[in-house]
């Protein structure tokens, strides 16, 4: 069975020394939004994703297996299309494709 991110997320975040507040400011969210996508009750945008992988020293595709891509998406509240399945680090779905 695969890692969820955010429990991968969270077990990054205490190997590099960082908090919840920290990733917060970094991601200009709020700390109880963190929290929240990091206890897995909510996704935030898949940009974010990105950015937090980034911060976290981290590529996308580490972050997010191929089969959650899917979950996080819908979670997200996102448009799903097939453009949207392709998992590398240089396309995470274009929000603008979408109207966000």
């Amino acid at each position: 069975m695969n890692t969820p991110w955010n429990v991968k997320a969270k077990a990054r975040l205490k190997e590099l020394g960082r908090t919840q507040a920290w990733l917060a400011r970094a991601v200009n969210a709020s700390e109880p939004a963190v929290s929240l996508w990091l206890k897995g009750v909510h996704n935030p945008n898949l940009m974010k994703i990105k950015r937090i992988a980034e911060l976290l020293e981290l590529s996308f595709a580490e972050l997010v297996e191929e089969d959650e891509m899917v979950a996080v998406m819908e979670v997200a509240g996102q448009q799903l299309d097939d453009r949207d399945l392709v998992v590398d680090d240089e396309h995470v779905g274009d929000p603008g494709r979408h109207g966000r």
